[in-house]
């Protein structure tokens, strides 16, 4: 929790995000290939400062709650596969487990790599 804290703090108001997701359900099995998604979508200006929270924003895993919360100003819902980006993201490093650096759930990213993702966004 701490760390979560830390990370939501870190952010800057007007700080740009872009989210990854990897399967369509929180509750299903990471390797299930029927619930298996592999891709960035939406992008969110933040826009007030940090703050904690107990109130429950979406049901998740049995009564889990994030409580370090920032508010945010989403721009785009649209969305773009993975894996067809991983050889011209800087952060990904070892192309075999590209989506390890998203397992801590927040990584800063360069701003060429935030372009590489809203242009794929866009294009699709």
């Amino acid at each position: 929790a701490e760390r979560q804290r830390r990370a939501i703090q870190k952010i800057a108001t007007g700080d740009m995000l872009a989210f990854y997701i990897s399967k369509k359900t929180v509750d299903s099995s990471l390797n299930d290939p029927a619930h298996k998604v592999q891709q960035f979508r939406g992008i969110a200006r933040v826009t007030g400062e940090a703050f904690e929270s107990n109130e429950l924003i979406w049901h998740v895993r049995e009564g889990e709650i994030f409580p370090h919360r920032r508010k945010v100003e989403f721009l785009t819902d649209t969305s773009a596969e993975a894996r067809p980006l991983i050889n011209k993201l800087s952060f990904v490093t070892n192309t075999a487990f590209w989506a390890l650096p998203f397992q801590k759930g927040y990584v800063e990213i360069a701003p060429r790599d935030f372009q590489t993702l809203q242009e794929a966004m866009k294009a699709r």
